[in-house]
Parts: structure tokens; sequence; C-alpha cells
């Protein structure tokens, strides 16, 4: 059982933004199942660089999509972006650095940063744009 179950309810309503949120799910749960299994620290900075190359296209993706529809809050979903991505880089050279129990940390940070973010943040975003 993945520890983000991706369903309908993780949805935004926007097909490029929910493929994209569904394989960044997908990520996170690769790296829990990895823990679970006792091999998270033999994907942990694999996984953590791939999570940061696509989170990053899924950002530009993003702010793209809120800049062509003129979301008046864009800064301010841009600063939540680069707060995780900063975290993420922090997250790898902490890794490099071998500082211990280290998954535990980017599986609660990574699940709660991200169901807030889809679940309230871009939930929020698509609805504005979209009644726009």
């Amino acid at each position: 059982m993945p520890y983000i179950p991706w369903s309908d309810a993780l949805k935004v309503g926007v097909e490029r933004i929910d493929t994209q949120h569904e394989h960044l799910t997908a990520i996170i749960n690769r790296l829990y199942d990895a823990y679970k299994q006792g091999d998270d620290q033999q994907i942990l900075q694999e996984t953590i660089a791939e999570l940061d190359d696509y989170v990053r296209t899924h950002f530009r993706d993003e702010q793209e999509f809120m800049r062509e529809h003129g979301y008046t809050e864009i800064e301010d979903h841009i600063d939540q972006h680069n707060d995780f991505i900063i975290k993420s880089v922090e997250y790898l050279l902490d890794y490099s650095n071998g500082k211990e129990r280290l998954t535990e940390d980017v599986l609660d940070y990574l699940t709660d940063w991200w169901l807030n973010h889809i679940t309230r943040t871009d939930r929020e975003m698509v609805q504005v744009v979209l009644a726009g």
C-alpha cells in the first residue's frame, strides 16, 4: 500500500497538472516502499535527485499555467515552490554528509508538504483560474 494513495480526491481538475502530481506521488511512494523494506538508503539519493529534477519541470509547467491564466497570487505560489526546492536540496546535502535517519525526515516533509500543497494551494489556484 503506498504512503500516499493516489485518488480522484487529489486531482485538481487540470489533466497536465494531475498527471504530474500523480507521477510525483509515485516517486514519494517508491521511497516509502523502499523504507518499509529497509532499502531506503540505497535509493534515497537517487530518489531525491529524481524528485528535484521532476518537481522543477512540474513547477515550471504549473507556473506557466498560472501566468497564462493571469493568476494574481502567483508570487506566493512560486515562493512555496521555491521553499520546496530549497528543502529538497538541503535533504540531499544532509544525505551526502551522512545524516542518519534522513528517510523518516524526508518522508514526513514530502508527505505533509505534498498533500497540503495539492489539496489546498493547487486546488485553490485551479478553482480561481477556472472560475476566472
